[in-house]
């Protein structure tokens, strides 16, 4: 897979996790936080700019410190490069069905922080608030990054490219729809909830494109003349 495909996969990842539910609820907190406390347009762009910057920090952390730390292990790197065709289709069949939302979750992660009373009305405790709102993952958010992106990132040894990429594209929201907030953040909150409808479809088109390069992976590993 070239380099620009790579890429490409990394940021449509962040944009569908974007538009998770979970993640949805995340920005719409953040947003109407910064809506209420910058009312200036320059310093508001600049605040969402670092809320979506903590959230690239976070998941390049986590993408790097996963990606590096198999790669760094004697043995195993050599492993994954040999092996890790073995192993990509049943994780994509796996990611796939969790996308879909086949396979229910008998839980569900609360999320209801209040921003107002955690931080203030900063730069810097933007950028605190899109760190901590990075780190709520739902079961969605957690396969896409988890179970998709940090596979990628080992395969291509790309540990901090691809994630930094996923995190400008969890961050989407804000930097598309920025310009637009002098309408007010009801707008924007409506504008993000028409978004979620389309959530659906583009969850349903990804996870079925996991499911089916999944099987034909194994299937080719199974059945080398498949």
């Amino acid at each position: 897979m070239t380099l620009f495909l790579l890429a490409a996969s990394a940021f449509w990842l962040g944009v569908l996790t974007s538009l998770s539910l979970c993640t949805i609820a995340t920005n719409t907190a953040a947003f109407t936080f910064l809506v209420r406390n910058f009312a200036d347009g320059k310093k508001l762009f600049q605040a969402s700019l670092s809320y979506t910057l903590g959230r690239v920090l976070v998941y390049i952390l986590l993408g790097y410190g996963l990606a590096a730390g198999f790669l760094s292990i004697p043995g195993v790197s050599s492993g994954l490069m040999r092996d890790f065709g073995r192993f990509l289709g049943p994780i994509l069949i796996i990611v796939g069905v969790l996308v879909l939302d086949w396979v229910r979750f008998p839980f569900r992660i609360p999320f209801n922080l209040n921003p107002e009373s955690l931080f203030k009305p900063d730069i810097f405790h933007s950028f605190l608030m899109g760190v901590l709102f990075a780190l709520a993952f739902c079961p969605v958010a957690a396969a896409l990054f988890f179970g998709a992106l940090v596979p990628l990132s080992i395969d291509s040894r790309s540990p901090v490219l691809l994630p930094a990429l996923y995190g400008f594209g969890t961050g989407l929201p804000i930097v598309a729809l920025v310009f637009s907030l002098r309408l007010g953040s009801l707008v924007f909150r409506n504008r993000l909830v028409i978004l979620s409808r389309w959530e659906g479809i583009m969850r349903g088109i990804t996870g079925g494109a996991f499911v089916a390069v999944g099987l034909y992976q194994t299937l080719t590993i199974l059945f080398p003349v498949f």
